[in-house]
């Protein structure tokens, strides 16, 4: 997934992960969304669901008046939250008619907005009772409000409604959202032709180049041996390949971390991982129709092996020259061995990525898992900071698990536990 996103610079976020250090028990499809809103890093917050399509850029909402005003602002539904509704009474609230919000799309102001924020995510932890009497989350929004007593926007403009669309226009009414909430998007299938919906052909043309990109599937690399992973670590070290297939031509790609596929990624070719063969390891490239090529480390450092398409082909997997000026040693010396030679795989896989925050997190949590098992590791580390191979920013993220390590204690694993729970609270 986040190899699909890569070139659009987008940071992807496991809320899973999250709630390791901010808990919660429930967190289905709509009880995720005032979770994702509060815990994102963002200040100001424009919310969209997956399934609702802009027809201009919304950036321009953050200048509305009316959100400077409030800080929230939100649109209506088709429906209204009637004055009968058992709802008013088990939040303590008087009983009214009101529009009801629609919340594929909210813009927030967190400062002022938390403490009704901070309700509507616990409101959506009680969701077995409360959605009984509301569809999903959208009015858990509107109760959190009026029970904090903090002001909100409703944008004036009524909803529209194409067949299974709604349209969300601003108060000067102006077309700005198509949410698809009852006809969404279908990756392999027929999509709904609506009339009416703008930016249609856009979207399906969008839809085949995914498809010719992703099954639809989450990938899960299978169980692999340390041996195994060391020799996952040296490749993504290495990163830039060529795919040579003789007779035919060849293509670059780079073998990234977390067995994903950079350069290069397509059809045949979307993951990567070693396995232990019966002859020794092998490495196996998988594809939108699942394994794809099998290849066989050779004594020149090339792989060598055939593809698993029907039409089996030979296949070659070679490393090309690097475009960098910063040296560093191809393979760790031979006495290096163990988990020493491992923190070392790792550290190099990292120097060519970008070190946004999945990357630093990622890099940040495999080291302190080393540390814990093997304190003698923190030399090694700070030597290789020390020496500057890694690069700033990657020596950077090194530097700030190295600094967890409480000096005058010789154990680490709690030290570094303890550390990085302070950093949290």
């Amino acid at each position: 997934m986040r190899a699909l996103l890569e070139a659009f610079d987008v940071a992807v976020v496991d809320a899973l992960e999250v709630a390791k250090r901010h808990p919660v028990e429930v967190l289905g499809g709509w009880e995720l969304k005032p979770y994702a809103i509060q815990h994102s890093r963002f200040e100001r917050v424009l919310y969209i669901d997956a399934d609702n399509l802009p027809v201009r850029d919304p950036a321009d909402l953050f200048d509305w008046d009316s959100f400077a005003a409030t800080g929230a602002v939100f649109w209506p539904d088709i429906v209204q939250l009637r004055a009968d509704n058992p709802i008013w009474e088990l939040c303590g609230l008087d009983h009214q008619e009101m529009p009801s919000f629609e919340t594929g799309e909210m813009v927030l102001d967190k400062p002022r907005a938390w403490p009704a924020l901070a309700l509507c995510t616990w409101l959506n932890q009680c969701s077995e009772l409360l959605y009984q009497h509301l569809y999903g989350d959208k009015d858990t929004f509107l109760l959190a409000w009026r029970l904090r007593g903090l002001p909100f926007h409703q944008v004036s403009h009524p909803v529209k409604q194409l067949p299974f669309v709604l349209c969300q226009f601003d108060d000067q009414g102006k077309l700005l959202f198509q949410h698809r909430s009852n006809a969404k998007w279908v990756l392999f299938g027929n999509n709904w032709r609506i009339e009416g919906f703008q930016y249609e052909d856009g979207c399906l043309e969008l839809l085949r180049e995914l498809r010719s990109k992703w099954n639809g599937k989450v990938f899960h690399p299978p169980a692999r041996s340390t041996g195994a992973r060391r020799i996952e670590a040296e490749l993504a070290s290495q990163r830039r390949f060529r795919l040579v297939r003789p007779g035919t031509g060849s293509d670059d790609i780079d073998l990234l971390p977390a067995c994903r596929i950079g350069t290069g990624a397509g059809r045949q070719e979307l993951y990567w991982y070693v396995e232990d063969g019966a002859e020794g390891p092998v490495l196996v490239l998988e594809g939108y129709d699942g394994r794809s090529a099998a290849l066989r480390p050779g004594k020149d450092g090339a792989w060598r092996g055939d593809t698993l398409t029907e039409a089996a082909a030979p296949l070659v997997l070679e490393s090309r020259e690097r475009d960098r000026s910063e040296t560093w040693p191809e393979r760790p010396p031979p006495e290096a061995e163990g988990l020493p030679a491992l923190a070392e795989s790792v550290v190099r896989s990292y120097r060519d990525l970008p070190m946004d925050r999945d990357n630093r997190r990622d890099l940040e949590g495999t080291l302190r898992s080393l540390l814990r098992l093997d304190p003698g590791l923190a030399a090694a580390l700070r030597a290789l900071v020390d020496g500057g191979g890694p690069g700033e920013t990657v020596a950077a993220a090194v530097a700030s698990v190295l600094a967890e390590l409480p000096p005058d204690r010789p154990r680490l694993a709690r030290g570094v536990r303890r550390g990085h729970n302070a950093r949290n609270n």
